[in-house]
């Protein structure tokens, strides 16, 4: 549903260039967890020596931070939300004590969080970091015997992670704790799920095996995952009858999803239910900001759908039925003297949702069907994006991601359709337009029969628990 970044809508891509990254040095994060699950002990050491040295986390990070001192004694400056360190020496290491126990606390959901079972930490809350990181630095957790990570950098080893070079103050989550985490290899990549406390083993293989599915749902596009590797962290909703009450995708360090699952509902219900799969499919595009906020939720609320039908679980007709419909919330939601779309989307105007999801799922309906008419496909548009730049780990405006899709199907008329979306002051296809369109799902040679095929997905890899 969100992509939490707070970033301003008129940041360029700006990968880091390997001469930028000659600039930076390399850190190293040994984070240790006390036996007592209370206290997280860092210690951030760098071997080039630096004439001076910011380190911050977030706004509310100081209210956790018990004590920070450099290793070799010298001075450390409090001021402004930062840590200040001059004359850094070669292997020095700030040596940071963080109250875990408090900052998980802070990030509960609306009720008590077992403790002693598990820390769900915001990174902005604990970890201490110079602002610009070169993409190799490296984290590594020592924690509890039965204990284990669940976070969104890269897996170097069994408990050692790169951090890459998402900007940092990108949300993300990480848990600490009593549970498993769940390889599971796909075409392309890998998901590594995490299911919380408190939830049986029945509960907790059936929330992998679906989610397992859903993962397997994008490699339905061009035949493997858009994202290499995939944290995903379910929190648990003991008694709570909504199948997936919240979920949500952030980047900092690396693609995540994060759900909220209602474990009254039951298996069933959760495969039924859509928010897995939008979330999902916000992982085949790059964070385009509030501005481009009816790009990235009409991309997903678009693929929610037609990945569901054509992994079976919906009928062409029925998930057909679900697009007209949302088109009509949509609809309903812009009413005559609307302003311009993207002015709705990054203000995020009162009353605005509906009509941002399903504006942009239009465009996206229009822009793919224009590809198929040309022999080509919204599928195969965002598999050479991902080829070519699934690997950047910063800032792309909604103009820009345009523009490179634009440069990729260049008949498409990328560029115009979505200068007039952003313009539009009404919703963009009328009734007529989905009327003549529904005739087409009977026949699999036209556009929206081949849009809702059913397709079989690469059967996934199931890998043994850790620890199992």
């Amino acid at each position: 549903m969100l992509i939490r970044l707070a970033l301003h809508a008129s940041m360029l891509v700006l990968p880091l260039t390997a001469k930028a990254d000659a600039g930076l040095a390399i850190w190293n994060f040994d984070v240790q967890l006390d036996s007592s699950a209370q206290a997280l002990l860092v210690s951030t050491c760098a071997q080039r020596a630096q004439a001076h040295v910011r380190f911050r986390a977030g706004g509310e990070a100081e209210r956790f931070l018990l004590r920070a001192t450099r290793s070799s004694g010298a001075a450390l400056v409090r001021r402004g939300g930062s840590l200040i360190a001059n004359d850094w020496s070669p292997g020095e290491c700030l040596l940071t004590q963080i109250d875990a126990a408090a900052a998980a606390q802070a990030d509960q959901v609306g009720r008590g969080e077992p403790l002693d079972q598990y820390l769900r930490l915001a990174p902005t809350r604990w970890l201490w970091r110079p602002r610009d990181l070169h993409p190799d630095s490296r984290i590594s957790f020592e924690l509890p015997a039965g204990w284990t990570a669940s976070v969104p950098w890269q897996p170097l080893s069994d408990d050692t992670y790169r951090l890459g070079a998402t900007p940092d103050r990108w949300p993300a989550k990480i848990a600490l704790g009593r549970f498993r985490e769940h390889l599971v290899d796909l075409p392309g990549g890998r998901v590594r799920i995490s299911v919380l406390p408190p939830v049986s083993d029945t509960q907790e293989a059936e929330i992998v095996d679906w989610l397992r599915d859903v993962a397997a749902q994008l490699t339905l596009l061009g035949g493997a995952l858009p994202q290499p590797d995939t944290q995903v962290l379910v929190q648990p909703l003991p008694g709570v009858s909504s199948p997936v009450p919240w979920g949500e995708v952030t980047r900092g360090g690396g693609s995540a999803v994060h759900l909220y699952v209602g474990l009254g509902a039951g298996v069933e219900r959760w495969r039924a239910d859509w928010t897995a799969s939008h979330e999902f499919a916000h992982l085949l595009h790059p964070f385009v900001g509030d501005a481009g906020r009816w790009l990235s939720e009409g991309l997903a609320s678009y693929y929610q759908n037609v990945l569901r039908a054509r992994s079976g679980q919906l009928s062409p007709d029925v998930a057909w039925l679900k697009l007209r419909q949302g088109f009509e919330r949509g609809r309903g939601a812009t009413p005559e003297g609307s302003p311009a779309l993207q002015q709705a989307a990054s203000t995020r105007m009162r009353g605005s949702t509906m009509r941002v999801y399903w504006a942009g799922a239009a465009f996206w309906l229009e822009t793919d069907r224009a590809l198929r008419r040309g022999g080509d496909s919204l599928d195969a548009l965002l598999t050479r994006f991902a080829a070519q730049h699934g690997g950047t780990a910063c800032c792309w405006t909604p103009q820009r991601f345009i523009e490179v899709l634009n440069q990729l199907a260049p008949k498409a008329g990328l560029t115009a359709r979505y200068r007039s979306y952003a313009a539009s002051t009404r919703f963009p296809i009328s009734r007529a337009q989905q009327a003549r369109w529904t005739t087409e799902l009977q026949h699999p040679d036209q556009v929206l029969g081949a849009v809702f095929a059913p397709l079989e997905p690469e059967p996934p890899a199931r890998a043994p628990t850790p620890g199992a």
